[in-house]
């Protein structure tokens, strides 16, 4: 995965940029436990519990065993184990990115076996698992937070997913269909990028999560990557991707230099989107030279005169960076679904 080094700078973390081009990084879920997993059969009295002696539920992924547990945080061996985890994944195993997944089940609530809140718990818990910030030849050590609730956690994931996991189709019919609002997906996701931009560089540095640029096991649209890539990129913090190299085609090549084509444009100028619709959001940048449109939602959009006047004439004519925009009857200007506009 790669990220932009150079907006940590702000918040205390340097880097060379020669030894630093690329960074080895780590996914964990500190604070889940399965049934399979030797702590839950060598460690029992380290999960969380509640009051009937049963472990607390952190939630359900029929990968993972079905239903999944949380640790005690409460307890300081735990917390001892949290630490040791850490420095072996640093000094041990050599990698100094290290994205920290399913934090939320650190604010569950449940017997715990000393005294404290669930926010203490998780205060202290995170302090330790955050107290690493160099190697120990001194190179400097970088926390992505994931699943976090947002309150809690800027104090120590100055770097953080901002919203729910993207996925390589619009939507996940079977979380639609029972009604999960904050299940994987490219719809949600979005949503969740544009709706808390205002996180960025204030709040947090914000992770929208991954960019496609792969054909491969992947059903979005060439014209719906563009949209997650310019949307991750005008609004968020990082840009990352986990596509594999080694299945990459021709035609991805070339959609990757186009889309890297428009970064380079689009630089060194903050932007903002404001909701004109559900699903459909005016964008601008802080120089007034950028304008545009997103869509998300199924259909075209017909923007009208009356609607947004200077949008409207922004969006008549020039030259566009990206131009989705669709026939439709009448005086309005209609634009794509699932796109984004830029002039």
């Amino acid at each position: 995965m790669t990220f932009s080094l150079e907006n940590l700078e702000p918040w205390g973390v340097t880097f060379s940029p020669v030894i630093d081009r690329y960074i080895p990084g780590l996914w964990l879920a500190p604070f889940l436990v399965t049934r399979r997993s030797r702590l839950y059969t060598e460690r029992p009295g380290w999960l969380l519990r509640d009051r009937e002696g049963q472990p607390v539920v952190a939630g359900w992924n029929p990968l993972w065993d079905r239903q999944f547990y949380c640790l005690d945080l409460s307890r300081k061996d735990v917390l001892d184990y949290l630490g040791k985890m850490i420095d072996r994944a640093i000094d041990e195993w050599g990698f100094r990115y290290l994205k920290l997944d399913f934090l939320y089940a650190g604010l569950l609530s449940g017997a715990f076996s000393e005294k404290g809140s669930p926010y203490e718990c998780y205060e202290r818990a995170c302090t330790v698992l955050t107290a690493r910030n160099k190697t120990a030849s001194g190179l400097p050590v970088s926390y992505l937070g994931c699943g976090c609730p947002l309150g809690p956690s800027y104090r120590h994931f100055p770097l953080s997913r901002i919203g729910a996991d993207t996925k390589e189709s619009w939507e996940w019919k079977s979380i639609k269909l029972i009604g999960h609002v904050g299940g994987p997906g490219a719809y949600i996701n979005l949503h969740d990028t544009i709706g808390r931009s205002f996180m960025d560089g204030t709040v947090y540095i914000n992770d929208p999560d991954v960019i496609f640029l792969r054909s491969q096991n992947c059903k979005l649209t060439e014209t719906e990557k563009e949209l997650i890539a310019l949307v991750n990129y005008l609004l968020g913090g990082q840009i990352m991707f986990s596509d594999d190299p080694r299945h990459i085609t021709a035609a991805d090549t070339a959609l990757t230099r186009r889309i890297v084509a428009l970064y380079e444009t689009l630089a060194n100028d903050e932007y903002g989107a404001t909701r004109m619709a559900k699903d459909v959001f005016r964008l601008e940048s802080r120089s007034g030279k950028t304008a545009g449109l997103i869509n998300l939602g199924k259909r075209p959009f017909v923007l009208e005169p009356d609607t947004d006047a200077a949008l409207f004439k922004a969006m008549q004519g020039g030259s566009f960076l990206t131009d989705h925009r669709v026939r439709v009857r009448g005086g309005g200007i209609g634009f794509a679904g699932h796109s984004i506009t830029v002039r």
